[in-house]
């Protein structure tokens, strides 16, 4: 009997890429753009090509792998467990890893300030979870979120995503100087949000320079007018839902006073807060979760991506002893199909394991963060063209512009509104090109902006190897200015 999986040497990818091309309905990209990589394996920190090259990837694939896109005790975890089950409904049935994750997330790695956890399907779906829940125990319609947050793509989780390439949704591209064919469908972006200033220090949205925007209580400009959108529409705001570092249009690392503030003023006027830790979760800024670089405690936690290393799909809310209270004297209709689901929470135990017996968190992350940062700091002390470089833990971006002094955008317009051969003119898309030629895999999802979020598991030989690539392709950015 033939295995179900080909082995990698004997799959005839140029078939495969073409089946792909035909029948995927693919994300991103235009038909025409179309061209993935294809990728046999995946070990530790690498994705292993069809042509058995290693590259180092420093993106976790999409910020997700925090463990890595393969760990074999993550692996060895879901086979095991696969021989018991293939599915289990979460309501009414209990099988033995969901207790075991939810007593390690609430009692390890929340440490006490969460009270009860819920499970679904990804990070959109937790952002869905939370919003509903906020609604529900406040019984109040509106939720402030802020521009440039990521929180998802479905449709209460993309109407609090203030990142226009992914609010538009649809967008046929055209060459620059052309209007693009953007489509946003009526019900894309939903009522009962508003938008607060991000704190984005580098760019101020409010023309601000920080430490001097500070008033005379020492509160951020940002944080006044959050206050005041919050004043604004009183007695109608059930909740503000922020990144503790945004991470998907660049990277922008807040100043050490925005969280408590936000945390303190959302506190003063009864708003609850929504802590979106998909992205920051899991060691990704060094502790668990992001909130945790600060004495303060958010009344709902979101998370995906870390809490499997993306082994399999789960996410899941955390919510404060105050709101498991008040769902503990109340029937909770609302549940996922796949959520809970068996194999999915043996991931989530191994990886959670993983993570505390290698001393990934928080020992070893805050290890790499220290080279990271030096190296990327170096970076930016040698290349007229690295105008900015902000970040915390491991998960960091860079910001590439004309002039340091005016801080001019080398590329004036959203990266995703023009066709892919308009590349050689974006400055990431330039960076990217040359990194994956000496085989280190970046995040370029802005024209300006190169990401960097590498898994835990990366060496410091790996880090200084990295910076290294990056310096280098950094100088065709310089030739270009």
């Amino acid at each position: 009997m033939s295995k179900f999986v080909t082995p990698p040497e004997e799959v005839n990818w140029e078939e495969l890429i073409e089946m792909d091309k035909k029948y995927f309905l693919r994300p991103i990209s235009t038909a025409k753009e179309y061209s993935p990589l294809p990728i046999a394996r995946a070990e530790g920190p690498y994705l292993v090509t069809s042509e058995n090259v290693k590259i180092l990837d420093f993106m976790s694939v999409l910020h997700c792998a925090n463990a890595g896109a393969y760990h074999p005790k993550i692996a060895q975890a879901i086979k095991e467990y696969a021989d018991n089950f293939g599915y289990l409904y979460e309501g009414g049935f209990l099988e033995q890893m969901r207790p075991k994750v939810c007593k390690f997330l609430i009692e390890e790695a929340f440490k006490g300030d969460m009270a009860r956890v819920g499970f679904v399907n990804s990070g959109s779906e937790a952002v869905e979870y939370a919003l509903m829940i906020a609604r529900v125990y406040t019984g109040k319609p509106y939720v402030i979120t802020r521009w440039y947050d990521y929180h998802g793509w479905t449709a209460g989780a993309v109407a609090n995503t203030i990142i226009p390439y992914l609010r538009d949704l649809a967008i046929k591209p055209t060459k620059p100087g052309e209007v693009p064919d953007i489509k946003t469908p009526v019900g894309g972006i939903l009522p009962y949000t508003a938008v607060a200033p991000p704190p984005y220090c580098y760019r101020c949205p409010l023309g601000h320079t920080y430490p001097d925007c500070k008033d005379r209580k020492g509160m951020l400009a940002c944080i006044n007018i959050l206050k005041e959108l919050i004043l604004a529409y009183q007695p109608y705001v059930a909740a503000v839902i922020t990144e503790v570092v945004q991470g998907s249009c660049g990277v922008f690392a807040p100043p050490p006073e925005y969280n408590p503030q936000l945390r303190q003023i959302t506190k003063e006027l009864g708003v609850l807060w929504i802590d979106d830790e998909v992205i920051c979760g899991f060691g990704r800024t060094v502790p668990w979760f992001g909130y945790q670089n600060w004495d303060i405690k958010p009344d709902i936690v979101t998370f995906a991506k870390g809490v499997t290393s993306s082994h399999i799909p789960v996410g899941g809310v955390a919510v404060s002893p105050e709101i498991a209270k008040w769902f503990d004297e109340r029937k909770w209709w609302h549940a996922s199909t796949f959520a809970s689901h068996p194999l999915g929470m043996a991931a989530a135990y191994a990886t959670l394991n993983v993570y505390k017996e290698e001393k990934l968190i928080p020992d070893h992350a805050r290890k790499i963060a220290k080279r990271l940062e030096e190296g990327l700091k170096g970076i930016q002390d040698r290349h007229k063209s690295v105008g900015n470089v902000s970040g915390m833990g491991l998960i960091w971006g860079i910001e590439l512009v004309k002039n340091k002094e005016t801080k001019e955008p080398i590329f004036p317009q959203d990266r995703f509104y023009f066709w892919h051969e308009e590349g050689a003119k974006i400055p990431s898309k330039v960076v990217a090109v040359k990194c994956i030629e000496r085989r280190l895999l970046v995040s370029t999802f802005a024209a300006n902006n190169i990401t960097l979020m590498p898994p835990l598991v990366v060496t410091e030989d790996e880090v200084d190897r990295a910076i290294d690539i990056l310096d280098k392709a950094i100088e065709e950015v310089d030739k270009m200015i």
